[in-house]
């Protein structure tokens, strides 16, 4: 598909578009089957790949770089063919990066991300129609992180509505805090003080619902109203099924061992679904992303004499999953 001597530094697929940097500045990017037009967008400052999302018939291609203010993060429309559309967003970043969260909606992406010495933050990036507008939220307004590590738990969006829950403090510290921004304001979140990760999180009527992972026992599921007051709580057992909002949720990764690049299934409570399927032998870069009822998986591979970019379709079905080229 497409073909160099130098293996990618990062491959990322959504919505029928792969998307490689190629140096500084440029991003390939090439539709998914045969005599899809290739494609270079310039992308300034540009340095490596942040993030790639649909957002209705279009697809918002992220980058992290170096702008003339210092480092940023940097946004490019691009058509449903791989075009680009009006000019980048750039959006003023401190380094480095601790943890992030990127969550589309139907006509937005949205980015939380934490640092190591400046307080959290969530951009919105909306498409309009002749590119992008971003704005941008201080987190920690109402609750300085005041110097602790601050790492991002979760992200849910929907609509104008979004909510961002983070832990300023070191999981296992007594003094660590974790806080729920949402877009009418900020609050603690005691029942969530021992999360390591939400592993799901979304709004639903008037309530956010998760199901947060802990360390040493079983996920539970929660019902949050806005103001971060728990409505609901309760274990998630091993083999009794996922709650609601939750149940047909999936998530896939990828993970590279020895027996080659291995495509992995769990469902919204983080367990494991099926055994994992091999993809390729070996591969370099790689990235997923759903596509109807499966999913696609483009990774970086080498014949000996250079490197290519290939991409798999993975069906699901109540049997299990199949690979096809």
């Amino acid at each position: 598909m497409v073909g160099g001597a130098e293996e990618p530094a990062a491959v990322a697929v959504v919505s029928g578009l792969v998307v490689v940097p190629e140096g500084e500045g440029t991003l390939v990017v090439v539709g998914v089957g045969e005599g899809a037009a290739v494609r270079r967008v310039p992308m300034r400052a540009a340095r490596g790949l942040f993030a790639l999302r649909a957002v209705g018939e279009r697809v918002v291609a992220v980058a992290q770089g170096r702008c003339e203010a210092g480092p940023c993060l940097v946004a490019q429309l691009l058509s449903g063919a791989g075009s680009a559309v009006g000019e980048p967003a750039e959006i003023a970043i401190d380094e480095p990066l601790v943890t992030r969260r990127v969550r589309a909606t139907e006509d937005a992406v949205l980015i939380a991300r934490s640092h190591v010495a400046a307080s959290p933050s969530l951009d919105r990036i909306a498409v309009v129609e002749d590119g992008l507008r971003v704005t941008t939220t201080r987190l920690g307004e109402a609750h300085d992180p005041a110097g602790r590590r601050v790492e991002i738990l979760g992200l849910a969006a929907e609509g104008g509505r979004w909510a961002v829950a983070w832990r300023a403090g070191a999981t296992e510290a007594t003094d660590s805090d974790v806080f729920l921004t949402t877009h009418t304001g900020e609050h603690e979140v005691e029942p969530l003080h021992h999360a390591l990760v939400l592993e799901s999180f979304e709004w639903r009527d008037d309530a956010l619902h998760a199901i947060a992972a802990f360390e040493f026992s079983r996920p539970q599921s929660l019902r949050l109203r806005p103001d971060g007051t728990l409505d609901h709580v309760h274990g998630v057992e091993a083999g009794a099924g996922v709650p609601y909002p939750f149940e047909t949720r999936r998530t896939a990764s990828l993970r590279r061992g020895a027996h080659g690049l291995l495509l992995e299934l769990r469902d919204g409570a983080g367990d494991r679904v099926g055994a994992p399927l091999r993809i390729a032998e070996t591969g370099g870069a790689a990235d997923v992303t759903r596509s109807g009822d499966g999913y696609l998986v483009a990774f970086a591979r080498s014949d000996g004499a250079g490197w290519s970019v290939a991409v798999a379709r993975v069906s699901c079905d109540a049997g299990g999953s199949t690979l096809s080229d």
